[in-house]
């Protein structure tokens, strides 16, 4: 799965960069939620969604078989919840004139089937 979506980041012409980050390493980006454990994201990327918006992407990659069980359902709300709290306040300032806003996602298997159309979608502005 995450061979394929790093395909799909490499095709993706808004992309400025993307990170794939090696899980548990010292000084590795990592999230905390409310558990002790960190959550190490997959890929970190940084897009262009036009009108001088970006936006920066936390992606962990899960196959299909983990839907719902409740590791992954913890990650599902503490990204949620720091997708919310990136973004609460209106748009995180680059620099002047240009905004960030932050997408923190699971991504599933199934999500391969489409192109990842929904993603793609986000990352551009339009939805």
């Amino acid at each position: 799965m995450q061979g394929k979506f790093a395909y799909y980041l490499d095709e993706l012409t808004a992309l400025h960069w993307w990170h794939r980050v090696a899980a548990r390493q010292q000084d590795e980006y990592y999230l905390q939620g409310w558990n002790k454990e960190r959550i190490y994201p997959d890929f970190v990327a940084f897009a262009s969604a036009g009108n001088d918006e970006q936006r920066v992407l936390i992606c962990d990659t899960k196959g299909k078989h983990l839907a719902g069980n409740a590791d992954t359902e913890y990650k599902r709300k503490v990204l949620e919840t720091l997708e919310g709290a990136f973004n609460c306040a209106g748009r995180m300032r680059l620099r002047e004139g240009t905004t960030v806003k932050g997408i923190f996602e699971l991504v599933f298997e199934r999500h391969e089937q489409n192109g990842f159309s929904e993603l793609t979608a986000r990352l551009t502005g339009e939805l």
